[in-house]
């Protein structure tokens, strides 16, 4: 590529690649061992990340910032109950600012 003096010009591009959020739609926290979390693929990629979850009510169950702690399905350290849930998840301030919301469905 030349520039307008017809010299040779150079020009370089920085390019991040950021691993996508999985999220899952459904988990089963019954204590066998498979699913018993809700774990968001890749949300380490959003350290400053809000995760919030909503039952039925529309009242919070679970927020966390960075998702350092997958949900288990608790709520104020007991057990929630089956069912459909709604999430909101920003992933944080910055280039890759998003924001999800979708339902989540809790089954025992």
């Amino acid at each position: 590529m030349a520039g307008a003096t017809g010299c040779p010009a150079i020009l370089s591009v920085q390019v991040e690649v950021v691993e996508p959020l999985h999220i899952p739609s459904a988990f089963t926290p019954n204590g066998d061992g498979l699913n018993d979390e809700w774990l968001i693929t890749n949300a380490v990629f959003f350290p400053f990340c809000n995760v919030a979850i909503y039952n039925r009510w529309g009242e919070l169950v679970f927020y966390s910032v960075g998702y350092a702690r997958a949900w288990d399905g608790t709520y104020r350290q007991v057990p929630g109950e089956a069912g459909v849930y709604s999430y909101q998840i920003e992933t944080g301030p910055g280039v890759h600012n998003a924001t999800y919301r979708g339902k989540l469905t809790f089954l025992r």
